[in-house]
């Protein structure tokens, strides 16, 4: 029994990290984006934004897609 505790527990530990990397790698992408726009004077073109915006939609649909039904958020 105690082995079947120890993995489910180091599954949910293991999808947690999961989703936090993803989002944070969504936002180092969108972060690093407005600071050269800050610091470096770079242009936030439409392409630009469209990229920015496709990129943390990605992210938002998969760890959409990964939550089964009835599973708390």
């Amino acid at each position: 029994m105690r082995a079947r505790t120890g993995g489910l527990l180091a599954g949910a530990v293991l999808s947690e990290v999961t989703a936090t990397l993803a989002l944070r790698a969504a936002t180092g992408v969108t972060l690093t984006a407005l600071a050269g726009a800050v610091l470096f004077a770079e242009p936030l073109t439409p392409v630009t934004g469209a990229g920015i915006a496709l990129i943390v939609g990605g992210v938002l649909l998969v760890e959409l897609g990964a939550r089964h039904p009835g599973e708390d958020a």
